[in-house]
């Protein structure tokens, strides 16, 4: 079997959304040991927001 089928692109879409995270955990540092405020993290959180929901959506679109 190739390696460019549904379920592969499917299983990516998995480990793309859970990458989503790992940014996630690093900005929350960031405001824990006060290098920058939450007021200025804030924008950046909604944008991985709605990359998750987006990623989530084309999982979702799926339908495997």
């Amino acid at each position: 079997a190739g390696r460019n089928n549904k379920n592969e692109f499917y299983q990516f879409l998995g480990i793309a959304f859970g990458s989503t995270y790992e940014p996630q955990t690093q900005l929350q540092l960031l405001i824990d040991l006060n290098f920058i405020s939450e007021l200025k993290i804030t924008p950046l959180k909604e944008l991985l927001a709605e990359i998750q929901k987006m990623i989530y959506s084309l999982k979702a679109s799926l339908k495997l």
